[in-house]
Formats: C-alpha cells, structure tokens, sequence
C-alpha cells in the first residue's frame, strides 16, 4: 500500500492511477513536473509522449482499459476488506457477549456452561455474508468488479 502524493488517500502499490482524485500516481513520477522514462531511464518532463534520450514513444497508461483494471483491482482488495471488517464485528459480538456473561455475577457464572451463545463460530460466515449482502459499500465494490466481466448481450 502506498499513498497518493496529491490527495495522500492510501492506493495499493502497483496503481497508475490514484482512485480517490484521479490523478497519475505512476511510480515513475518524481511530483516535480519530471519523470523517468521507462526505456532509458533518463528524466524527462511528465507530459512527455517521445523521449528524447532513447527516442522512443513512451507507452499511454491512461487508457480506460488499464483504469478499468485499476478499479476492478482496487474493488476486489476494498471488498475483502470489508469482509474483513465484519468479521472482526461478529468476533468483537461473541467477546462482549462472553465479556457480559463473566460481569453476571454468580448465577451467570453457574449457568454460563449451558447457556446458548447467540454469536456461535460456526454461524459466523454466515453472519458475515448476510452483512455483505446488506452492505451498501460492498455492493459498489461488486458492481465495480462486475465492469470488468463481459456482456452475455
């Protein structure tokens, strides 16, 4: 994970593009107008197409289809961490609930064996997708992804 240099938003490393502002994050870009040239290495200005150096074209990262893959990429990353999230909340629920059963006082001591948990391990996947699909962050991440798979049309 690295962050942008314009919004200082966290972007995963390998991103040409910054997701949150949109701008070029390449890791050939030194954010002083210059860049490297992917061929000879030599600086060159950002806005360069040619370099003058090694004369060479310079490749065109800005294209939609490698925004597209950025997107698709950053979503599927984003979406595993909102699963993550809530996984995280069903086991903070069972420790609070156990937490709640230890501060009961004797009876809740003596009974605490046999009494049923609400959030058993087993049942947490479950709990965690059923969240998901509720989730309306995780349904934008879905979409995104879904951009990238072909049209059945």
């Amino acid at each position: 994970m690295k962050k942008c240099p314009y919004c200082d938003e966290v972007i995963l490393d390998d991103s040409l593009f910054c997701t949150y502002c949109g701008k070029e994050v390449s890791p050939a870009l030194s954010g002083d107008g210059r860049k490297k040239c992917p061929f000879c290495a030599e600086e060159i200005q950002d806005e360069a197409i040619f370099c003058r150096y090694c004369k060479r074209d310079l490749p065109t990262i800005n294209s939609s289809e490698t925004l597209l893959k950025q997107m698709v990429t950053e979503a599927k990353f984003k979406l595993e961490q909102r699963r993550e999230l809530w996984r995280k909340q069903y086991q903070g629920l069972r420790k609070a609930e156990r937490t709640d059963r230890r501060l009961g006082g004797p009876i809740a001591w003596a009974v605490m064996p046999f009494a049923k948990s609400k959030y058993p391990p087993e049942m947490e996947e479950e709990w965690v997708e059923k969240m998901m699909e509720n989730d309306v962050t995780a349904q934008m991440y879905r979409m995104t992804i879904d951009l990238d798979k072909p049209s059945t049309q």
